[in-house]
């Protein structure tokens, strides 16, 4: 029981640094960021934005990015019930580097395949990275769900690549994923 209760201590205490570094960034990259307390917050947010004409989708997940296609301008909106919840706390990680790298990739999908595939081939060198793994919440079952739901929409893999990307760093905050630095140098030139 008091072990419990301090890895629910210690899990507040690295979500609120994650919370206040990525929010720290977004601000210094123009990207707003947003923590609401649970689903229907989310949805009310949601509506509320359609409403003053911006296109966006409904997200159930622990966060999203959502970007106004006219403005460019984008936000980061965390669920933070879900994310407790369920124990995440590398969410804005996460949908910070989408940030990043939608400024980076411009969203083409080309550039993305393209260094999706070199850290695919990379990560089969880091051997727990692509081990099959029966949590549903591992690196190797996420990035999986991303790949079968860009086979069912058809809409291509390069947002899965992107996830794969935004998947990794969250492996690496929680140490699911060691780091190599031969490996992550092969990923960086691909990516500069």
């Amino acid at each position: 029981e008091k072990y419990k209760e301090n890895k629910e201590k210690v899990s507040e205490i690295l979500e609120k640094k994650v919370l206040t570094g990525a929010e720290k960034i977004a601000g210094k990259l123009g990207i707003g960021f947003k923590v609401l307390k649970n689903q229907a917050a989310i949805d009310k947010y949601v509506e509320s934005e359609r409403r003053n004409g911006k296109e966006i989708k409904r997200s159930t997940g622990y966060g999203s990015i959502h970007t106004d296609r006219e403005t460019n301008e984008s936000t980061i909106v965390i669920n933070e019930e879900l994310a407790k919840e369920d124990n995440v706390i590398t969410t804005a990680a996460h949908e910070l580097l989408h940030g990043v790298l939608s400024n980076t990739l411009i969203d083409n999908s080309s550039i993305q395949r393209k260094v999706g595939d070199q850290l695919i081939g990379e990560l089969k060198n880091i051997s727990n990275a692509l081990e099959k793994n029966t949590d549903p919440g591992s690196y190797r079952n996420r990035l999986f769900q991303y790949v079968k739901a860009a086979e069912e929409s058809k809409k291509g893999t390069g947002i899965v690549f992107e996830e794969a990307i935004t998947l990794l760093s969250e492996g690496l905050l929680t140490g699911e994923i060691e780091y190599n630095e031969t490996t992550f140098t092969k990923i960086g030139d691909v990516i500069r």
